[in-house]
């Protein structure tokens, strides 16, 4: 036990770099690693946004982990897929074969939202959930 009226002694193998350093500070450091490994872990749920959305504010989701929902849609010549709402709101999905047997169908799209203005609005999709 510590006793109030000695200075503290730390132990060797409390030294870091020659210099001793308080137990406190040892906690402290550990405690900032675990929480910088906890916000690389990753998004743990999507945003959920309205295709509408993605359209309007395409630059404020650009390389979000988005969820959104729509019709899946196609054209052949060249092939490509995308989603589509009522107010034909127009999303393109990554890869094609994600949706590619799906045309027609009401779907939820999770994944990374991309928006650059050579290619326009796209999904690089992680899940496709077919809804009713």
């Amino acid at each position: 036990m510590h006793d109030p009226r000695k200075p503290w002694k730390l132990r060797e193998s409390a030294r870091v770099g020659g210099q001793a350093t308080a137990p406190w500070r040892r906690a402290a450091v550990l405690a900032l690693c675990l929480l910088v490994l906890a916000g690389c872990s990753g998004e743990s749920t999507p945003t959920r946004l309205e295709l509408v959305d993605l359209a309007r504010f395409t630059g404020q989701y650009d390389g979000e982990w988005v969820s959104t929902i729509g019709h899946v849609r196609s054209h052949p010549d060249p092939e490509h897929y995308w989603l589509e709402d009522d107010d034909l709101n127009r999303v393109a999905v990554h890869p094609d074969s994600a949706v590619k047997s799906l045309v027609g169908e009401r779907v939820r799209v999770i994944g990374r939202f991309r928006y650059s203005r050579d290619k326009g609005r796209a999904i690089e999709a992680d899940e496709v959930e077919t809804l009713e």
